[in-house]
């Protein structure tokens, strides 16, 4: 009865051709890939996974608080303003007043002393002193007429001129005659007083004429 079962010898037969045949499918495939007819394919590895580390945002800042300045004291110069100070007129008051008498009134009754009276002469009114110097008159200017004139005048209670006339010439009738209107129209002075009361006075200015070069 014959066995079933391949012997040793057959086995080693057929395993004799499976090794030459998968030797010859190893060397057609190299060939094959060596000549470019079969593509190896590429195999990709998967790229090591990327660690992203997160960052947490920056906590903003907290400003300083602002610095505070100490007050600054601020002097403010009041501005200066110098006002010309018009040139005073020639005019020149004589210290002497001619007061009106005082009755006297000693007795010989008793031995009682009356006090004298506090008398106060009359002076320009610094208010009006612009107004003292009359105007040159053109024609003593034309003929060179210059001098001095005093002028007498009698200053009432009111500090206005009453009276006024020459009580010495400058020689030249125009000058005196304008020395004399000017006087009347526009001096004024303080009045003289007596006791604190204001009387009538009589007081001198000299006005003086200069022709400018």
């Amino acid at each position: 009865m014959k066995s079933v079962f391949p012997t040793s010898r057959a086995l080693r037969d057929s395993s004799g051709v499976l090794i030459t045949a998968a030797v010859h499918l190893v060397l057609g495939y190299v060939a094959l890939t060596a000549t470019g007819i079969v593509k190896v394919p590429n195999i990709v590895r998967p790229e090591a996974p990327l660690w992203i580390e997160q960052v947490e945002p920056a906590k903003p800042e907290t400003p300083p608080p602002p610095a505070v300045k100490d007050p600054v004291d601020i002097t403010v110069v009041e501005p200066v303003f110098v006002v010309d100070t018009p040139q005073a007129p020639i005019v020149r008051s004589d210290p002497t007043p001619i007061l009106p008498r005082v009755p006297d009134m000693t007795g010989s009754v008793g031995q009682t002393q009356v006090p004298e009276p506090v008398l106060v002469a009359a002076s320009i009114d610094p208010r009006f002193r612009d107004r003292f110097q009359p105007a040159y008159p053109p024609a003593s200017r034309r003929a060179g007429e210059a001098g001095s004139v005093v002028v007498s005048v009698l200053v009432g209670a009111d500090g206005r001129v009453a009276d006024a006339d020459v009580a010495r010439s400058s020689g030249y009738a125009r000058l005196d005659s304008a020395a004399v209107r000017q006087a009347l129209s526009a001096w004024r002075f303080r009045p003289a007083t007596r006791d604190g009361v204001a009387v009538e006075s009589r007081h001198q200015i000299t006005v003086t004429f200069v022709l400018n070069p």
